[in-house]
């Protein structure tokens, strides 16, 4: 056919599958009307930040919000009120929300639920997609993709709708859920287009004149945070505007994503001054407002600092909890930490099953199912029943996303900023009559001029991941000087006497571990910039370097170690190998567990018999291609179970 009389019959068909899939015409954005129109009517007092959030003047071009203020002070929907704005003032055509984890971003997802619908007017049907490496196993979002919606056509009985056929197509691959009018994901998602990976180019495309909303941003290490900076620069560049949420941000890093954004602007950087907490921070062109902020005496809290100096004293202290009828949880640096202690105290507690261990080295399906349970007894709507002498030993998964809270709070000693977040979970919500909220750390005894060893004597699992001792050396020692987290008046002070340039002044016994990590964070932020492509010289390939190269081990974190997904298997009454969870929807996935890979290596390997059976789980499952197997009940080594996880014996011991 002719060039001449197939191009308009193209253009036809391509306006037919527009209107069908439902892209022919974008949502339409209505102004911000109060937070009483997104919860029907109800009368709904805004915070200090949200009010601000409110009546703060929008300027012209991208801008960038950072957002400061402690738990409970509602910066989610302070966000969300002002991508609104943005949104209606014509400043964004979508928005993204980015979070440090999977699971915080399956728990934005449950936020959001139909809240992004009040950004655009009833004839509208914003797309809304989850982005990340588990989504399906969020029952929410696959029923969402899945679920026909009104005022579609009329399509036959084995059709899609359009406007589910329009969310299956963006949700078939998480690098197309960027171009999703809302999507609420892992930060991952979009660092991995500032990275040499394939189709990088259309998740920028996807997140230009998008409102970029990132939270926690204060949880990502040297290397991730060099990244952001980039992507934040490059978002300007292309028109879009960024929020920025975080509890616990050191002067230095808001600088930084300030003078970021400047750059991709154009603009020189400025010095910001203000020192105020909860604050709140515009930049724009020609615009750099810095707005302290008032707090809600709801939200005005200070948690009381007990000092423990030994594991047995921690377990004393669980088990005073347990005796006076609170529900309590210790909070590990270490799974192999957590399990022993668990251990210990399912020994004394007169009740063991209400005692539950909670880490990362769970098989997904045992790990949601513990998270449920962890909510069930210890969440928002827990009974008094449920919380009497419960007691959970846990990793920072605790931490990081449930909506839970304890009477009593037992905490290794970490860096204040996870203190700070621990002590969000002691007391969070309101309950009954309850002693003053008290976290006990177990931490070394405290030395003025401690030695390379005085961490390492006391929690040398807390050592292996927090390599840079002087900071737990100043975070105890502020806590020491004010004897309380109190937040947020003296928030700053808290951060600043760890983070800040009076971290300096440490002894001399923690200096060669404090510049041998300064080291390994220049080394990080040189990855970092090594790693990202210059977007700002366009798609020029280097002289003497490929960025492209396939084989290049480029990832959006940096780790000290690689992982490995290891998949468990298990015998079936025939003789037969199946997955751990089979039965299961996603059984493949949620059969899954990810390790180090040097821990991975003390698995046994697959017995050569098994072999032609795990070949054809292969062919079944595709998923499972790129996992290492291993066959739990034939290991005489390392054991599993769904109470305890996966464990590695100890010189002399028998983990099962």
């Amino acid at each position: 056919m002719p060039l001449a009389e197939y191009w308009p019959i193209a253009l036809e068909r391509a306006e037919q599958a527009l209107q069908e899939s439902g892209f022919a015409k974008p949502p339409e954005p209505v102004p911000y009307a109060g937070l009483a129109n997104w919860f029907d009517g109800q009368s709904v007092t805004p915070t200090p930040l949200q009010r601000e959030a409110e009546t703060l003047a929008i300027g012209d071009g991208p801008q960038l919000f950072i957002l400061e203020d402690v738990t409970g002070a509602g910066k989610t929907e302070a966000a969300c009120i002002l991508a609104q704005r943005l949104l209606a003032a014509g400043h964004g055509e979508g928005l993204y929300f980015a979070l440090p984890t999977m699971a915080t971003s399956n728990a934005m997802y449950e936020r959001l639920g139909h809240l992004h619908r009040r950004f655009y007017d009833e004839a509208s049907r914003p797309s809304c997609v989850l982005a990340h490496g588990a989504r399906e196993l969020n029952d929410t979002f696959m029923r969402a993709v899945a679920a026909e919606q009104p005022e579609d056509r009329d399509y036959a009985a084995d059709d899609m709708t359009a406007t589910t056929r329009c969310n299956r197509w963006l949700a078939d691959s998480r690098k197309k859920s960027l171009l999703a009018d809302v999507g609420v994901g892992t930060i991952d998602q979009a660092l991995m287009g500032l990275l040499p990976f394939r189709h990088q180019s259309l998740r920028l495309y996807g997140l230009a004149r998008k409102v970029l909303i990132i939270d926690e941003v204060h949880a990502y290490d040297h290397y991730m945070q060099t990244l952001l900076n980039q992507l934040l620069a490059h978002h300007a560049r292309q028109g879009g505007s960024a929020i920025l949420l975080t509890a616990t941000m050191p002067r230095a890093m808001r600088e930084s994503l300030s003078t970021a954004w400047r750059e991709g602007l154009g603009q020189a950087p400025t010095e910001l001054r203000e020192q105020a907490f909860p604050l709140l921070t515009q930049v724009g062109h020609g615009l750099e407002r810095e707005t302290p902020l008032a707090t809600r005496p709801e939200v005005s809290r200070e948690v009381g600092i007990d000092w423990l100096a030994s594991e047995e004293r921690a377990i004393e202290a669980v088990m005073a909890s347990v005796e006076a009828g609170e529900c309590v949880a210790w909070v590990r640096n270490t799974v192999d930490d957590a399990i022993r202690a668990y251990e210990q105290l399912c020994q004394r507690h007169p009740d063991p099953e209400r005692c539950l261990l909670f880490h990362s080295r769970f098989a997904m399906d045992d790990r949601q199912r513990i998270e449920s349970d962890v909510i069930e007894r210890l969440g928002k709507t827990s009974t008094p029943d449920l919380r009497h002498g419960q007691v959970l030993v846990s990793t920072q998964v605790f931490q990081e996303s449930l909506d839970c809270d304890v009477d009593h709070m037992v905490s290794d000693l970490t860096p204040i900023d996870l203190l700070i977040q621990r002590a969000g979970r002691l007391q969070r919500h309101v309950r009954g009559p309850r002693r003053a909220p008290v976290l006990s750390v177990l931490a070394p005894e405290w030395s003025d001029e401690p030695d390379a060893e005085w961490l390492k004597r006391a929690l040398p699992g807390t050592q292996a991941v927090y390599r840079d001792t002087s900071l737990l050396w100043l975070t105890q020692r502020v806590l020491r000087e004010l004897k309380a987290i109190r937040m947020p008046d003296e928030a700053r002070a808290l951060i600043e006497n760890v983070y800040g340039p009076v971290a300096d002044l440490v002894p001399d016994g923690l200096q060669e571990a404090r510049w041998e990590q300064r080291g390994m964070q220049g080394v990080a932020v040189s990855m970092a910039n090594f790693n990202a492509l210059a977007l700002e010289q366009g798609y020029l390939r280097q002289p003497g370097f490929d960025q492209w190269q396939e084989e290049l081990e480029i990832g959006t974190r940096l780790v000290d170690e690689p992982t490995r997904n290891v998949v468990l298997l298990k015998r079936t009454e025939d003789g037969g190998l199946a997955l751990w969870a089979e039965g299961e929807r996603h059984a493949a996935m949620l059969s899954q567990v990810k390790l180090r890979q040097s821990q991975a290596k003390k698995l046994m390997e697959l017995p050569a018999d098994c072999q032609p059976q795990w070949e054809e789980l292969q062919e079944h499952y595709k998923a499972l291609r790129f996992t290492r197997p291993w066959l739990v009940e034939a290991d005489p080594v390392c054991a599993y179970d769904a109470q305890w996880g996966v464990r590695f014996a100890r010189e002399g011991e028998n983990p099962r």
